[in-house]
């Protein structure tokens, strides 16, 4: 039940200056945080976040998967590996580290990480590290970052 993340994640699109938000929209397109514009247009698990260090305090990865539907492309999955969490999101639910979350909002640490559903929107929202991912379990993602945050 649920989609299995492999651990050799595929193209690196949204590194850069963290200026603020990288973006995937429609079928699909992506802004990354320096502003550039790409297309999607293959099934693939991408990777859009990757730490440049090991850093245990704020070492973090996002991940899609991105399927064909019809004529369009589709954000299937979202992965997001923080310390020893990884929390997987699909259309149907969410685990962390294999076990299914049986409701939201769901907290990590303390309640500095969280877990939780908003109006159409699934979110992710590390306040220590300023990470936010929200995604509309369709065609829309987005990940905020703060400004001091470098990943590779």
């Amino acid at each position: 039940h649920g989609i299995a993340f492999s651990n050799e994640l595929l193209p690196k699109y949204c590194r850069g200056p963290m200026m603020d938000v990288c973006d995937m929209y429609g079928s699909l397109h992506l802004k990354t945080f320096d502003r550039n514009l790409l297309h999607i247009q293959a099934e693939c698990e991408y990777q859009l976040i990757e730490p440049c260090t090991s850093s245990p305090e704020f070492g973090l990865s996002v991940s899609v998967l991105v399927l064909k539907e019809g004529e369009d492309y589709r954000i299937s999955a979202v992965a997001i590996a923080m310390d020893q969490e990884v929390i997987r999101i699909t259309q149907e639910a969410a685990s962390i580290n294999g076990r299914w979350v049986q409701s939201l909002p769901h907290f990590l640490k303390g309640g500095d990480i969280k877990l939780f559903q908003m109006d159409d929107k699934v979110l992710f929202s590390w306040k220590k590290a300023g990470i936010e991912v929200s995604w509309n379990l369709a065609q829309r993602l987005q990940i905020s970052l703060r400004t001091s945050y470098t990943t590779c």
